[in-house]
């Protein structure tokens, strides 16, 4: 079955307008797709924050390590209570 209009620019128009409606419809965010996108954003936002957090700790853990090795002083449980300490101050472990 062929459709036509009998005018070949007419048709081409149509054809053009279709596709282009088609094409509109499939990129059309759905409810679901929109909820999916916050979704990503909001976990992409958390794995970045979390990133930080565990840099900002890495670093403050190597400082503190460094202070204790230069401190013949230092109790072995105490220092491990302090790098405890710094852990679940900043949320590592709780």
């Amino acid at each position: 079955m062929e459709m036509s209009t009998g005018n070949p620019l007419l048709d081409c128009l149509l054809l053009l307008g279709i596709g282009g409606g088609v094409g509109y419809w499939m990129k059309k965010d759905t409810p679901e797709r929109a909820e999916a996108l916050k979704i990503k954003s909001a976990n992409d936002a958390t794995v970045a924050i979390s990133g930080q957090k565990h840099e900002s700790y890495q670093k403050a853990a190597e400082a503190l390590g460094k202070s204790f090795q230069g401190n013949q002083n230092i109790d072995p449980a105490d220092a491990q209570a302090a790098m405890t300490a710094l852990a679940k101050n900043f949320g590592i472990i709780s």
